[in-house]
């Protein structure tokens, strides 16, 4: 399927696809790096090590970097099974993922009162909850 898109939409079609599948596997190791548990991390990462093995494995027999072995492309090849299988894979990984926290906003440094310096405001902070 890969050199199917690569002889219609070109380099560019290609690009899109790998970096389609860059970003889903660095979100998942997002998602298991995030867990709160051990077996959610273990899980998460060998969800996506057999997504990205067999992405990778697909992609480079198409390119003959590798010899072909007949893995389907996931989500994109027709593989019945194998697609089930993906999409039980991301079911899984957002399982993981749910009931994480948001990621903080990144600047949340409280601003000071106009005419008091960071300083006094931290002084300030110290004795009012002494």
């Amino acid at each position: 399927m890969y050199s199917v898109i690569g002889e219609e939409l070109g380099f560019a079609g290609c690009a899109i696809v790998i970096l389609f599948f860059l970003i889903l596997f660095g979100r998942s190791l997002l998602v298991a790096s995030r867990a709160p548990d051990n077996d959610g991390r273990l899980v998460g990462v060998g969800l996506v090590t057999v997504l990205a093995t067999q992405t990778f494995l697909n992609i480079g027999g198409v390119t003959k970097f590798v010899p072909l072995t007949g893995l389907p492309l996931p989500f994109i090849s027709h593989g019945g099974s194998s697609l089930i299988t993906g999409f039980i894979g991301i079911g899984i990984l957002l399982a993981v993922s749910d009931g994480q926290p948001a990621a903080p906003p990144r600047n949340r440094i409280a601003k000071p009162a106009k005419g008091v310096s960071r300083k006094g405001a931290q002084r300030n902070r110290r004795t009012s909850t002494d």
